[in-house]
């Protein structure tokens, strides 16, 4: 049972004056802390839950589904599309926004994953996990029993497996399958899946499809003769490793204690430019040895709003951003990343209007991530003998006129706009 402090209860008993519109946005702290029942920030074991939970420490979420949300979950990972790439409620590992999320995937090998988690969530906490080793694998064929290097459960690395596939097994219509034994007589035992038919009383019992069904201990379980496991998020996620280096050509070796490039000699430490493709160095005279590197740097994941522009007589293209410094290799986490809002990209920290609707604040340019809050609160529970004004000059949002009888009580921090 949930401990005293964690109890989720409400400290005001009149919550509801306010409206569910104090319970979002720049609101939200105050009513997790005052209107928590109301607001619906309880589990149903009565305790506390957090909507914002993100992936682990050096953990980017490449693709997260919700249960029962429609959508073909391999096909969205497989399609080049994005899903809510700039929505950062859906980033969260929770089911509170009713939609899928995935990221631009299209520059995988510019991405330099080392590792991928597949990871079933519930009510915010990870109830199983599996990692993989990613390195020199593509975007779909990580998903392999060969490359498991950790998991929550213990038998998963040395266990036989009849189908460890992404596809799954159409005849069942289970993706991302991770099994000892599946079929339709549903004699099908193993450790995760993402059911999409109501094939087995195990699926049928877990509500709308997607459902993504997991083993609930340390081991595989035969999925109709145990109290199968259901999450609400499926996350797979990506650790960004060290980027190798292309180096075009590594080496060349000759007869002379000196480095030939294209037919001309380099001594011990020289460097030289090969056009603009390459910015080479003679590292090793003796056998001849050189490297080259590329002259120009790749940009992986450019934020919207910017393009690659190449200045006359410059080798290489740099990203415009309009007003806005981009560099991801800046120590400055300012010029790391943009947000990207309805045509016009913002720095770290910068806030705007949208309107009279929205006031918006970029929380995580590297990420692309914003959030945007109602300026004006909403008044479903106004006394009948109150009105709304309109706004005044230079103002959005109507305020309440009320007899001197009746005391409105606004939301900490709460400016008029």
């Amino acid at each position: 049972a949930p401990t005293p402090s964690t109890v989720c209860q409400d400290k005001l008993d009149n919550c509801q004056a306010y409206g569910k519109s104090s319970c979002t946005g720049q609101f939200e702290p105050w009513a997790r802390d005052n209107c928590r029942f109301y607001c619906g920030f309880c589990s149903s074991t009565g305790s506390v839950i957090n909507f914002q939970v993100q992936p682990p420490t050096g953990y980017t979420t490449l693709m997260k589904g919700v249960a029962g949300v429609p959508g073909d979950m391999y096909q969205i990972w497989t399609s080049p599309a994005t899903m809510n790439a700039n929505n950062q409620q859906a980033m969260y590992l929770t089911n509170t926004f009713k939609g899928h999320y995935k990221t631009d995937l299209s520059q995988w090998n510019s991405m330099c994953l080392d590792r991928i988690r597949v990871s079933i969530y519930k009510n915010g906490q990870e109830k199983a996990w599996i990692e993989f080793n990613s390195i020199g694998a593509n975007q779909n064929n990580w998903f392999d029993p060969s490359r498991i290097i950790a998991s929550s459960y213990t038998d998963i690395k040395t266990a036989a497996k009849e189908v460890f596939s992404m596809m799954g097994d159409t005849n069942t219509g289970r993706e991302f399958l991770m099994s000892q034994h599946s079929n339709t007589q549903c004699d099908t035992y193993g450790w995760i899946m993402i059911s999409t038919q109501n094939n087995c009383p195990f699926e049928a019992s877990a509500g709308g499809k997607p459902a993504f069904l997991y083993s609930p201990g340390q081991t595989s379980s035969h999925f109709e003769q145990t109290q199968v496991g259901t999450g609400d998020v499926l996350a797979i996620m990506g650790h960004h490793g060290t980027c190798i280096v292309t180096v075009r050509p590594t080496f060349q070796v000759t007869n002379t204690a000196a480095c030939v490039y294209n037919n001309k000699v380099y001594n011990q430490g020289d460097s030289w430019t090969d056009g603009c493709k390459y910015n080479c160095t003679c590292t090793d005279a003796r056998n001849g040895n050189y490297q080259c590197v590329e002259l120009c740097p790749t940009y992986s994941q450019l934020p919207q709003g910017c393009s690659l522009v190449k200045s006359p007589g410059s080798c290489c293209a740099v990203p415009n951003c309009g007003n806005h410094v981009y560099n991801p290799n800046s120590n400055n986490p300012a010029e790391r990343g943009l947000c990207y809002y309805k045509g016009d990209v913002y720095s770290q920290g910068e806030q705007w209007d949208d309107g009279c609707q929205y006031k918006c604040t970029c929380l995580d340019a590297t990420l692309g991530r914003y959030q945007c809050n109602p300026k004006c609160l909403s008044w479903p529970n106004l006394p009948s003998v109150c009105s709304l004004q309109a706004p005044a000059p230079g103002l959005c949002c109507p305020q309440p006129k009320c007899p001197s009888n009746v005391q409105i009580n606004f939301p900490p921090g709460y400016k008029i706009e």
